[in-house]
């Protein structure tokens, strides 16, 4: 038996459904829909909805207007029909007549209807300030940020609810809010970094029905870590705009609705991609929201608000080709669609030390909120579970206790230094970790850049040393050093008798420069030789061993710039374990932000020249300085790393930059023994009480140079 068709009788829904029964309704949705909207009409009202083609029929062929205003009768809307090739039966007239009739009733309620005026101040509806008012007077934007966020708090509270009742909106909630809006309205990029399940997935998409509501023109896109999440958030904010009979009446004047009339209608209501009919400005090409994965193609696309929402996991982080691929889609596809006047947000977890909020920690472009879920200067006893409530950011959703169990399950596994990334948004590499941000800004010198200046370029050009770390197809890195030595009057500090004058020995390792590149081998280890030799006139190399193989002398734009430069000395250097050598390691160099040129110790806070010092007086150099810094508290005495299924896996941090500058101490400790042992020398030749080599090699810097 052939299938019968029926037509939803819902007032906004032309659905054509197999009939069973006396089903009238598409869906749950529409009947309940049908029934808040009937409840709304006057009393006595006969309620009929179907508008199919012959209502159409009647309002095209302009008969309505004659029929309302009593010129044709029904018979006479019928016969008119007929003669115009429409031959349906008198109930069907009649019944198409009662729904014009209704609609036309509707019509008549929209032209007189008014936004209610607690509505209008939750929608925040007067325009945001312009950025020259802004600049006029930066405190209109505070003023605005102030009220839209109690706006969109209210508004929040009285449409949306959950199974188990209203949201709740913390402080914390409000800051991020408050940070969004800014960007919004500045064309900024916002990048919140909050725990996971505190509710900013939640918060978004209310936060998203309410741009909605208050400029139906906006253009949203969406994006989470895959298809299917991204479409599971366009749905719950499709469900709003489409369910939320509340808010639909709140907002919309009678008879319109977000959705389109039908879902034939040119306006999409997809899945993952969907256009809500009340727009003003007609024609636009992007849809209100567009929902998409990461690295999907994006392609002639105007939005006003880019969301990204926790786009990376463990399963795209733990690689270093995963990891770059999302950074390369993220800056070459993505950032391609950021208009000046364009906001963009990142809210996200952290997955990994290297992951791409990483990068933007230290981007100047992107404005960071960090959250932590638990205070980590709270002093309170850590076996009093209940008493921590106000040190936790959620502690209504997310306690103590709870975040408790979170440690304890992965101290068990070995893996805490994952709890305080994920939890505390606080990577940690594994291992005792040697250098910290705080350490090495003792060795910062505000007072010059890159290079060498030139003051020192009589001083410095015989003592240039460059340490390479190669790599054929991941970052290699180049360091440059440059080596200042002084001989200066000293008091032995075990000896004040008079008499007791030395000749010490000071020394200083200033950077000059570094250079990251991707790959490259032996040519771009030649273009970064031959630009130095050009710069700076540097001859003396230490490259690691892995990239002197046979074919290394061999290589032709080698031979040729060492045919260039016959002076040029380049020596090998073997890592092997020596990386974490207590004396002789990596890990050696950090006394040296707390050692003075002359071998003694200084405090912290102590003001005075540091034997490291770092150029930070130019953007160029504190870049640099800062690749430098992220690399350098990377490094532990743990040389493993967690693979993508959790086993360790004997694979050193990227550490690249700070094994470039190590390799060049050995250089560095023959040079100092050699200008010890001068200066020794000389003390014996003269006879002066007391030398160097009595205490400032072996008493105070025997950690660096023994």
């Amino acid at each position: 038996m052939a299938r019968v068709k029926t037509t939803c009788k819902a007032a906004d829904c032309q659905t054509r459904f197999d009939k069973h029964g006396n089903k009238k309704f598409c869906s749950a949705a529409c009947r309940q829909r049908e029934h808040q909207r009937q409840k709304k009409l006057p009393a006595g009202t006969v309620v009929q909805t179907r508008h199919g083609p012959t209502a159409r029929a009647i309002e095209t062929l302009g008969l309505w207007d004659l029929y309302r205003d009593g010129e044709l009768s029904s018979a006479d809307v019928r016969d008119l029909l007929a003669e115009n090739g429409h031959d349906v039966a008198a109930n069907t007239v009649n019944t198409s007549l009662q729904a014009l009739r209704i609609q036309q009733r509707l019509r008549d309620a929209s032209g007189t209807w008014q936004m209610a005026d607690d509505v209008r101040w939750m929608l925040c509806l007067d325009p945001w300030p312009s950025l020259d008012e802004i600049e006029a007077d930066p405190q209109v934007l505070e003023d605005w940020l102030d009220k839209a966020v109690e706006a969109f708090v209210a508004f929040r509270d009285r449409f949306f609810r959950h199974k188990r009742g209203k949201y709740i909106t913390k402080d914390f909630h409000r800051k991020w809010i408050r940070a969004v809006l800014k960007a919004l309205v500045t064309g900024g990029k916002q990048l919140i970094l909050s725990p996971p399940r505190h509710g900013k997935s939640e918060l978004l998409q209310h936060f998203v029905v309410w741009l909605i509501c208050r400029d139906p023109d906006i253009s949203i896109l969406w994006i989470s870590k895959r298809l299917p999440v991204a479409k599971q958030t366009a749905r719950a904010i499709k469900d709003h705009l489409e369910r939320n009979t509340e808010l639909i009446e709140a907002v919309l004047p009678p008879n319109q609705s977000f959705a389109p009339p039908s879902r034939t209608s040119s306006a999409g209501w997809g899945a993952e991609d969907f256009t809500v009919s009340c727009r003003t400005t007609i024609g636009q090409k992007s849809s209100t929201v567009l929902a998409v994965g990461r690295g999907s193609a994006i392609l002639s696309l105007d939005v006003d608000f880019i969301v990204q929402d926790d786009i990376e996991d463990h399963s795209s982080t733990q690689q270093d080709g995963e990891r770059q691929k999302t950074k390369e889609w993220d800056l070459q596809d993505l950032d391609s669609r950021k208009e000046e006047h364009t906001a963009w947000l990142q809210i996200t977890s952290r997955v990994h030390p290297e992951d791409l909020a990483n990068d933007r920690l230290d981007d100047p472009e992107w404005e960071v909120i960090v959250d932590q879920a638990h205070d980590p200067t709270c002093q309170i006893d850590p076996d009093n579970e209940k008493a921590h409530v106000d040190c936790m950011l959620f502690p209504e959703v997310r306690s103590y206790r709870w975040l408790m169990s979170k440690f304890r399950s992965f101290m068990a596994r070995g893996l805490i230094h994952l709890w305080h990334m994920i939890y505390q948004n606080d990577p940690q590499p594994a291992g005792v970790a040697f250098f910290t941000r705080e350490l090495i800004s003792l060795g910062h010198d505000p007072t010059r850049g890159l290079g060498i200046p030139t003051e020192k370029r009589g001083a410095w050009k015989d003592r240039l040393v460059a340490g390479l770390d190669p790599a054929a197809t991941g970052t290699q890195a180049a360091y440059l050093w440059a080596v200042e030595f002084d001989v200066v009057d000293h008091i032995h500090p075990y000896d004040r008798t008079p008499g007791s004058m030395s000749r010490v020995l000071s020394w200083q390792e200033h950077m000059v420069d570094l250079d990251e590149t991707v790959g490259g081998g032996v040519d771009e280890f030649v273009r970064v030789a031959r630009d130095w030799r050009n710069r700076y006139g540097l001859r003396h190399w230490v490259v690691e061993a892995n990239l002197v193989r046979v074919d290394f002398w061999d290589h032709p734009h080698l031979v040729a710039f060492l045919a260039q430069y016959p002076d040029t000395v380049i020596e090998e250097h073997e890592t092997h374990n020596n990386r974490t050598d207590p004396y002789f390691g990596i890990g050696a160099m950090r006394t040296m932000y707390r050692t003075t040129p002359t071998g003694l110790p200084i405090e912290d806070d102590e003001p005075g020249p540091r034997r490291i010092t770092l150029p930070v007086g130019t953007k160029e150099a504190r870049l640099k300085v800062e690749s430098y810094t992220k690399h350098a508290v990377r490094f532990t005495d743990d040389n493993t790393r967690l693979s993508a299924t959790g086993v360790r896996t004997r694979r050193k941090p990227k550490t690249d930059i700070l094994d470039a500058s190590w390799f060049p101490q050995k250089v560095i400790r023959r040079w100092v023994n050699e200008m010890e042992a001068m200066l020794q020398d000389q003390a014996s030749d003269t006879g002066m009480v007391g030398t160097s080599m009595d205490f400032a090699m072996s008493d105070y810097d025997l950690d660096s140079w023994e």
